[in-house]
């Protein structure tokens, strides 16, 4: 997907917690030169952190493409479950 396709899915899945349209663009121009499949990875964990924390899940979105260099695309959700178990345990 494109940043602009990117940032409509995103807006989607955040609300009725609307975000600035530069947060968006921010986040989708991050998220736009990984691969489809990745994108989508990264797209489907939104629903399980915005509820948890907005912070959190702009800092999971920021540092989506370094988790996936580093840990892989099959390996994202366990990396999710250890940012939420951090988060539950001892905060932002």
């Amino acid at each position: 997907m494109d940043a602009a396709a990117i940032g409509k899915r995103l807006g989607e899945l955040v609300r009725p917690g609307h975000l600035a349209d530069a947060e968006l663009e921010e986040c989708a121009e991050l998220l736009s030169p990984l691969t489809d499949d990745a994108q989508r990875r990264v797209l489907d964990l939104v629903a399980a952190l915005w509820p948890v924390s907005q912070a959190l899940t702009f800092s999971f979105l920021r540092n989506a493409a370094q988790g996936l260099a580093v840990f892989g695309e099959t390996r994202l959700q366990i990396w999710v479950g250890a940012i939420l178990d951090a988060y539950e345990a001892g905060g932002l």
